[in-house]
């Protein structure tokens, strides 16, 4: 097909144009979500479009190449999230999506009904299917927990053709989130084991996500950061290793005998956003006189 005879054109407004190398090949430029775009006016047949991405980047990334069939005789369905997502909270209950399914002829949009559509996530795991109603819309219902872990991800609503209509895909970047809660195993009833004050006191926390009461996967990353008393002076700090911190909490002057400290999630992600602080008690053990006696025998030496 001679490409520059089917007025190629960019999809949106301000997107790069298609620029012609030869007459049967367009050079497409990706834009910052690494996708692309084109319009062209071709008849009504069935084609195979060659699509190939070059090295790139000093050889550090390979070429690919991909062949895609299409057929100009099958209505072109569009699909499109109403509205779309972005961020996903993994601690509720349930995630709904309204999905809206269209075709286009001569510039007039019609509902597109009876289409039968899948729901599913970057890793490939259907989450849900439906089917369009009178006006072109499928509802999805699930819990949200199977979603997938917290982070960065997609979903997808998939039509995968039928006689009279073409295959159709749409995809939306999406970040799942989900509060991280503190806990204390050592403590028992807010309070921890009594620790003597002289060279800090260790304190494990762990830290768990919420969504994983209801199964899902993740751990947090990031800091658990320590305040004693009243004061926003930090106390101890201690990065998290497979969703445990071991903190030393130090102290900056004589301590009472049970001293309020306030442990902080520092996430390192946004997705992983603190549930709050957690305050416990440290009692506290008087000094022990032996550790005088080194000091003692220096002076009696001098």
């Amino acid at each position: 097909v001679v490409l520059a005879n089917a007025a190629p054109a960019a999809c949106s407004d301000g997107a790069e144009p298609p620029a012609m190398e030869g007459s049967s090949t367009l050079l497409l430029a990706t834009d910052d979500a690494a996708r692309f775009c084109v319009r062209l006016l071709l008849p009504t047949d069935r084609y195979v479009a060659h699509l190939e991405s070059r090295q790139a980047m000093g050889g550090l990334v390979d070429a690919a190449r991909l062949d895609v069939p299409v057929d100009l005789a099958l209505a072109p369905v569009t699909l499109h999230f109403d509205p779309e997502p972005s961020a996903l909270s993994l601690d509720a209950e349930g995630a709904s999506f309204e999905v809206v399914a269209s075709t286009e002829d001569d510039g007039v949009t019609t509902a597109a009904a009876g289409l039968p559509l899948s729901l599913s996530n970057e890793a490939g795991a259907t989450l849900g299917t439906a089917a369009t109603n009178a006006s072109g819309r499928a509802h999805f219902a699930l819990d949200a927990a199977r979603l997938g872990a917290p982070g960065r991800g997609e979903l997808r609503v998939v039509f995968a053709g039928a006689t009279f209509a073409a295959a159709a895909t749409h995809v939306a970047q999406v970040e799942r989130r989900t509060r991280v809660e503190l806990g204390a195993p050592e403590a028992s009833d807010g309070q921890l084991p009594p620790g003597s004050p002289e060279d800090g006191i260790p304190v494990r926390v762990v830290v768990t996500p919420r969504c994983a009461k209801r199964g899902c996967a993740g751990v947090p990353t990031g800091t658990v950061e320590a305040r004693v008393g009243d004061g926003n002076a930090m106390a101890g700090a201690a990065p998290l290793e497979a969703g445990e911190a071991r903190l030393v909490v130090t102290f900056a002057m004589p301590p009472a005998e049970a001293t309020p400290v306030r442990l902080r999630y520092v996430p390192d992600a946004p997705w992983f956003p603190p549930a709050g602080e957690l305050s416990v008690v440290q009692p506290l053990r008087a000094p022990s006189p032996w550790r005088k006696v080194p000091l003692m025998l220096a002076g009696l030496v001098a």
